[in-house]
């Protein structure tokens, strides 16, 4: 293995628990920004059922608003309200945040592609958020009493959608999505031999 490769490989285990408690201590800070981006499309998506989010710490919390009737054992008068609260947990879906950031800043780059770099980033927010909101579904659809969401049941072939894309946005794409988007930013320096021998032009080596 190539001494270059070795150094670079030992910077990124050396920030990767750097990012990671960084990445803990702005958890707040994401799950406002995941409760604020979700709020209207799951208010709209559930025609009114999800009528809240908000944030609590690292967690996002979904008001579920019931009216009048019987939802397994819990029973509501008529002309009455209940209140639900369902959990997201966003750190669960953004752990690939940190470990993007530790290839950026322990592997070679290329230059010219800090844009390019935040459209990653925002990219990786989006997989948290598309990661929190097919987990409320499927919660709201598979762990609650199905009386819960009948105004909205979306066929078999919809919760199969939900139930699939649960599972990818919870164990696939948080680990896929920031490998692939590291190398397809900057894959090409580490496999530019040339960088490899500390000769490689136009080429950015990791600080």
């Amino acid at each position: 293995m190539p001494d270059g490769f070795t150094r670079s490989l030992r910077r990124v285990l050396l920030w990767l628990p750097l990012l990671f408690v960084a990445w803990y201590l702005l958890s707040p800070l994401v799950a406002n920004l995941v409760a604020g981006l979700l709020h209207t499309p799951l208010r709209l998506l559930s025609d009114g059922l999800i009528f809240k989010l908000d944030a609590d710490g690292a967690l996002v919390h979904a008001v579920v608003r019931l009216g009048g009737g019987q939802y397994g054992s819990l029973t509501v008068p008529p002309g009455r309200l209940a209140e639900l609260v369902l959990e997201g947990r966003p750190m669960i879906h953004g752990y690939g945040i940190p470990l993007f950031f530790a290839l950026l800043l322990g592997l070679p780059r290329l230059p010219g592609r800090r844009l390019a770099t935040l459209l990653a980033a925002g990219a990786l927010l989006a997989v948290v958020v598309f990661g929190v909101a097919l987990g409320f579904a499927k919660a709201l659809f598979f762990d609650l009493d199905p009386a819960v969401a009948a105004g909205l049941r979306p066929g078999q072939w919809g919760l199969d959608l939900i139930a699939l894309g649960y599972q990818f946005g919870t164990l696939v794409l948080p680990a896929v999505a920031p490998l692939a988007l590291w190398a397809g930013l900057h894959g090409q320096a580490l496999l530019d031999a040339s960088h490899t021998a500390g000769a490689g032009d136009g080429i950015v080596g990791a600080p």
